[in-house]
């Protein structure tokens, strides 16, 4: 539904050849704008931010020990580090090239 308002405002030209955005006041566009960057932004990285940190804080800060601990589990938790931050910095990037594509600013 919020995509159906760049229906009414993209434009065929046929001097150019290619269909352009007319917004008939600017801060339309930008007010458009402005709500792609927090519905596909920042909404999304918040919600991730705060799950992942729900997920960081069960594992490492509340000091919840699992039933079992063997000296090899202990020693991969270097490793169980780098995967989180492989994923997180997987999803940010998935994400911001996402809202790039959707806005129109990736060249």
């Amino acid at each position: 539904m919020w995509n159906l308002l760049v229906f009414l405002v993209v434009q065929y030209s046929d001097e150019l050849g290619y269909c352009y955005e007319e917004w008939p006041l600017q801060w339309y566009m930008k007010a458009y704008s402005l709500g792609w960057f927090i519905v596909i932004g920042i909404l999304p990285l918040s919600i991730m931010t705060g799950l992942y940190g729900s997920v960081v804080y069960n594992l490492w800060v509340s000091g919840h020990k699992p039933l079992e601990v063997t000296q090899e589990s202990h020693e991969n938790g270097s490793h169980r580090d780098s995967c989180l931050r492989s994923v997180l910095a997987s999803d940010s990037h998935c994400l911001f090239t996402g809202y790039l594509r959707v806005t129109g600013k990736a060249r």
